[in-house]
């Protein structure tokens, strides 16, 4: 009975050790700078310049109704001595109507802005998220990590530069950048 349970321990640590080792062998991890991927990639400078004048345009569109209201107000204060009651009452609504109207447009050309920017980043992001998952596959990866959010490092130590997959991510999408100009771990 002895030798059974001498047995059945020695298996099980055989085991339990094979697991570890197997289960450590598996663990690899690495990481990019998405950040830095990003502002290397002409796709989405282009869609930023894109987003940028589209923003431009419904500023354009916002300054102009201002412009309207402020010479309405101005025709207004002119004026309003010598028109009557009614009138001068028919104007302030007028004006005040025309202010809601501008305040309005600019809570829709916010929410469309933003809609626009989701509708032309989000497939940028999935692709960079694409090329970031077949890198860490053909590079046999477990888990790769994000090394910067919003410019703040959150890699707090790196053992090897070879972990730092930002160059073979940009390749991926088409960008050849020579390793010197990637950032490192170092900040």
């Amino acid at each position: 009975m002895k030798q059974i349970k001498l047995t059945f321990i020695a298996v099980s640590l055989f085991f339990g050790i094979n697991n570890y080792t197997h289960a450590q062998e598996q663990l690899k991890i690495g990481y990019v700078n998405v950040e830095y991927v990003m502002s290397q990639w002409p796709k989405l400078k282009a869609v930023k310049s894109e987003l940028q004048t589209y923003e431009k345009q419904l500023l354009s569109e916002i300054t102009v109704k201002e412009q309207e209201l402020q010479t309405k107000y101005a025709e207004y204060q002119k004026n309003a001595a010598s028109l009557s009651d009614a009138i001068r009452q028919a104007k302030e609504i007028e004006i005040q109507s025309l202010d809601n109207q501008i305040k309005l447009y600019r809570t829709n050309a916010q929410t469309k802005f933003a809609e626009r920017q989701q509708e032309k980043l989000k497939p940028l992001f999935d692709e960079v998220s694409d090329k970031i998952n077949e890198v860490a596959k053909e590079k046999n990866y477990s888990h790769i990590f994000n090394q910067t959010i919003e410019a703040n490092s959150v890699l707090l130590y790196a053992k090897n530069e070879s972990d730092n997959l930002s160059i073979d991510v940009l390749k991926k999408l088409g960008v050849e950048v020579p390793k010197e100009d990637l950032p490192t771990t170092d900040k």
